[in-house]
Protein backbone atom coordinates (compact mmCIF):
# COMPACT_ATOMS: atom_id res chain seq x y z
CA UNK A 1 0.00 0.00 0.00
CA UNK A 2 1.17 3.71 -0.37
CA UNK A 3 0.69 6.19 1.61
CA UNK A 4 -3.00 6.58 2.68
CA UNK A 5 -4.42 10.20 2.67
CA UNK A 6 -6.95 11.25 5.41
CA UNK A 7 -8.23 14.90 4.61
CA UNK A 8 -5.03 17.01 3.43
CA UNK A 9 -2.86 14.86 5.44
CA UNK A 10 -0.60 12.01 4.28
CA UNK A 11 0.17 9.78 6.66
CA UNK A 12 3.63 8.98 7.75
CA UNK A 13 2.99 5.01 8.75
CA UNK A 14 0.19 3.17 6.45
CA UNK A 15 -2.24 1.27 8.95
CA UNK A 16 -1.12 -2.42 9.11
CA UNK A 17 -4.28 -3.53 8.91
CA UNK A 18 -7.54 -1.93 6.41
CA UNK A 19 -11.02 -2.67 5.68
CA UNK A 20 -11.02 -4.01 2.07
CA UNK A 21 -12.33 -1.24 0.45
CA UNK A 22 -15.41 -2.30 -1.74
CA UNK A 23 -19.14 -2.45 -2.12
CA UNK A 24 -21.51 -4.41 0.44
CA UNK A 25 -24.68 -6.02 -0.47
CA UNK A 26 -28.04 -5.17 1.27
CA UNK A 27 -29.90 -7.88 1.94
CA UNK A 28 -32.10 -9.50 4.25
CA UNK A 29 -33.60 -12.71 4.54
CA UNK A 30 -36.87 -14.37 6.20
CA UNK A 31 -37.63 -18.00 6.74
CA UNK A 32 -41.05 -18.45 5.67
CA UNK A 33 -43.35 -21.84 6.38
CA UNK A 34 -42.57 -23.24 3.09
CA UNK A 35 -39.32 -21.50 1.61
CA UNK A 36 -37.26 -18.35 2.51
CA UNK A 37 -37.99 -14.58 1.37
CA UNK A 38 -34.87 -13.11 0.33
CA UNK A 39 -34.66 -9.09 -0.19
CA UNK A 40 -31.89 -7.50 -1.87
CA UNK A 41 -31.57 -3.49 -2.72
CA UNK A 42 -28.46 -4.04 -4.45
CA UNK A 43 -24.72 -3.22 -3.94
CA UNK A 44 -22.95 0.16 -2.70
CA UNK A 45 -20.23 1.30 -1.59
CA UNK A 46 -22.24 4.19 0.58
CA UNK A 47 -22.89 3.15 4.30
CA UNK A 48 -19.35 0.94 4.26
CA UNK A 49 -17.45 1.03 7.69
CA UNK A 50 -13.69 0.73 7.21
CA UNK A 51 -11.86 -0.39 10.29
CA UNK A 52 -7.84 0.87 10.12
CA UNK A 53 -5.23 -0.54 12.55
CA UNK A 54 -2.09 0.41 13.42
CA UNK A 55 0.36 -1.55 16.13
CA UNK A 56 1.90 2.06 16.94
CA UNK A 57 1.56 5.54 15.86
CA UNK A 58 3.97 8.93 16.78
CA UNK A 59 2.31 10.74 19.14
CA UNK A 60 1.88 14.17 16.65
CA UNK A 61 0.22 12.20 13.99
CA UNK A 62 -2.02 11.21 16.54
CA UNK A 63 -2.73 14.17 17.28
CA UNK A 64 -3.12 15.82 14.18
CA UNK A 65 -5.91 12.77 13.35
CA UNK A 66 -7.78 13.55 16.57
CA UNK A 67 -8.30 17.13 15.82
CA UNK A 68 -9.80 15.82 12.70
CA UNK A 69 -11.71 13.33 15.10
CA UNK A 70 -13.49 16.15 17.33
CA UNK A 71 -13.89 18.39 14.35
CA UNK A 72 -16.75 15.81 13.75
CA UNK A 73 -17.04 16.97 9.65
CA UNK A 74 -16.87 14.82 6.59
CA UNK A 75 -13.41 14.60 5.10
CA UNK A 76 -12.06 12.94 2.04
CA UNK A 77 -10.16 9.90 2.28
CA UNK A 78 -7.80 8.21 -0.45
CA UNK A 79 -6.91 4.92 0.77
CA UNK A 80 -4.15 3.93 -1.70
CA UNK A 81 -4.51 0.38 -1.49
CA UNK A 82 -4.75 0.21 -6.04
CA UNK A 83 -7.92 2.26 -6.54
CA UNK A 84 -7.99 5.78 -7.44
CA UNK A 85 -10.95 6.38 -5.73
CA UNK A 86 -11.32 9.35 -3.20
CA UNK A 87 -14.36 8.98 -0.71
CA UNK A 88 -15.86 11.67 1.61
CA UNK A 89 -15.93 10.09 4.79
CA UNK A 90 -17.03 10.36 8.40
CA UNK A 91 -14.38 8.85 11.70
CA UNK A 92 -16.82 7.78 13.96
CA UNK A 93 -14.17 6.45 16.19
CA UNK A 94 -10.68 6.38 16.86
CA UNK A 95 -8.84 5.87 20.07
CA UNK A 96 -4.95 4.28 20.97
CA UNK A 97 -3.00 3.50 24.19
CA UNK A 98 -0.44 5.63 25.58
CA UNK A 99 3.12 3.94 25.18
CA UNK A 100 6.63 5.17 25.86
CA UNK A 101 9.60 3.67 24.85
CA UNK A 102 12.30 2.69 27.11
CA UNK A 103 14.73 5.71 26.67
CA UNK A 104 13.17 9.42 27.86
CA UNK A 105 15.02 10.43 24.38
CA UNK A 106 12.68 7.91 22.52
CA UNK A 107 9.70 9.50 20.96
CA UNK A 108 6.55 9.18 22.43
CA UNK A 109 4.04 6.85 20.37
CA UNK A 110 0.81 5.53 21.26
CA UNK A 111 -0.23 1.78 20.01
CA UNK A 112 -2.74 0.01 19.17
CA UNK A 113 -4.35 3.07 17.25
CA UNK A 114 -7.58 1.94 15.60
CA UNK A 115 -10.16 4.29 13.59
CA UNK A 116 -13.57 3.53 11.97
CA UNK A 117 -14.40 5.58 8.96
CA UNK A 118 -18.02 5.86 7.13
CA UNK A 119 -17.91 6.00 3.74
CA UNK A 120 -20.51 8.76 2.97
CA UNK A 121 -19.94 9.11 -0.90
CA UNK A 122 -17.45 8.74 -3.83
CA UNK A 123 -15.88 11.71 -4.74
CA UNK A 124 -13.42 10.51 -7.79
Amino acid sequence: MSAVIIGTRTLTLDPQRMTMVRIDKSCAHKQTYTSVAFFSWGTSIVGKEILLEWPAMFADEFEALDAIFIADLPFTFTPSDGSTHTYSVNMTSFDGEYFRGRTLAAPTTRKNVKMTLLIMSVVS
